[in-house]
């Protein structure tokens, strides 16, 4: 029996499903998962919700080894730990495949299935000024007949009930200021919050990690680089003994930025392949480890945008924004200085970053609002010459920076 499945793509989450291909794909990436874990997941999908016996995977999938029972539950184990594994999902509170012990499993994710048309998308029309005055003029006519043929004292009922609506609708926008106006006089008396460090835990004793890597969080784990063989490391945020994510850099790798979900790191090394300070962007899997450069792109600094599907670039004094395979860079704008750690508020309505003067050393922050307006930010701060290196906090109400007498202070 061949499942209905194979006809379609299903969206959960951030994956994509192509069973019929048995490709498993994240964010547009494809991972690098295949044969058993793939037909797995095609099997559960296909009955959402439902509870998939042992039995009958084992019927399905390894109909030649009904007799050797042990092979089969190691083989099924195997499998569904590796599916485990590239999902990001735990065995205990899984957001998609739930663990029914010695029964089976059940896919527990939303997802929502596109079919797969196999004849060309037909092209839709495009309106023109033209066509929406044909088709709207039936309309107009039609309405200008039924007015002119009503009735006068239906007229009149209309207008009346027009008037009554206007009084009640102004009478309720005047309420609607007052309350407004005590609510900003409340809030303008009332001073802001600062935030406030109460404690402090040593997560590691690794002695230091890398000098210029960002120390980066999922809320789950800590991800940062040292100067050893396997730089790229990461440690729960318990604290613990750090683990390892190999990647194909040198010890001289630096972590940029985390996505939204926490499922992709941006990397690159300190120095370019010819001593310059770009170099290529790497994105790394945390779950798979599989990592790749974004297209040919050289940059000093990058950061993943909130959609998740493009990533901003710094080059010199240009930020570019790119899709996560690096194609067709479109520049945002120009700075009077090196651009680096640049970071879009949450909504994505606001990129800043820091710009490091050569000639005087000094170093500030900058903000790049819709519309491409850029702007200085704080400027003539007396409080310190090296403002860099900003974060946002995740609900978008507080950007943290360092403030320095001296560069790297």
């Amino acid at each position: 029996m061949v499942p209905s499945i194979v006809k379609q793509r299903v969206h959960f989450g951030p994956f994509e499903l192509d069973a019929h291909a048995g490709e498993l794909y994240k964010h547009g990436l494809k991972l690098k998962l295949q044969g058993h874990p793939v037909q797995i997941l095609a099997v559960l999908v296909e009955r959402p919700g439902e509870l998939i016996t042992r039995e009958e995977i084992q019927q399905r999938l390894w109909p030649s080894e009904s007799e050797t029972f042990v092979d089969f539950e190691h083989g099924l184990n195997t499998a569904v730990r590796k599916l485990r594994q590239a999902l990001g999902d735990e065995a205990e509170t899984p957001p998609y495949i739930e663990t029914l012990p010695r029964r089976g499993y059940r896919f527990v994710g939303a997802i929502i299935a596109e079919e797969v048309d196999e004849a060309p998308a037909a092209e839709l029309p495009v309106p023109t000024a033209d066509s929406v005055k044909a088709e709207a003029a039936p309309k107009v006519v039609e309405s200008a007949i039924s007015a002119e043929a009503a009735p006068s004292t239906l007229l009149k009922e209309v207008h009346r009930k027009r008037l009554w609506l206007r009084a009640v609708l102004a009478v309720v926008l005047v309420l609607a200021l007052i309350a407004g106006g005590v609510g900003l006089l409340r809030f303008a008396r009332r001073a802001p919050g600062g935030l406030t460090v109460t404690a402090t835990r040593q997560l590691t004793y690794l002695g230091g990690v890398g000098a210029n890597s960002r120390i980066l969080t999922d809320r789950r784990r800590i991800y940062f680089t040292t100067g050893n063989e396997n730089p790229l490391q990461y440690v729960s945020v318990n604290g613990g003994e750090p683990s390892s994510i190999p990647i194909p850099l040198s010890r001289w790798a630096q972590t940029l930025h985390i996505s939204r979900d926490g499922a992709y790191l941006l990397v690159n090394e300190l120095y370019g392949p010819r001593g310059g300070i770009q170099s290529p962007i790497w994105i790394v899997d945390v779950n798979g480890g599989a990592a790749r450069r974004v297209g040919d792109v050289d940059a000093r600094d990058a950061a993943f945008a909130p959609d998740g599907k493009t990533i901003v670039v710094a080059k010199g004094r240009e930020l570019y924004l790119t899709d996560l395979q690096g194609a067709r860079p479109v520049k945002l704008t120009e700075a009077p200085g090196y651009i680096f750690s640049p970071r879009w508020s949450p909504d994505g309505q606001r990129l800043r970053f820091t710009v490091w003067d050569g000639v005087t050393n000094t170093a500030n922050l900058w903000e790049l609002s819709r519309g491409c307006v850029l702007r200085q930010l704080f400027p003539g701060w007396k409080k310190a010459y090296w403002v860099c290196c900003g974060e946002w906090t995740a609900d978008g109400q507080y950007y943290l920076f360092r403030g320095a007498r001296q560069p790297g202070g």
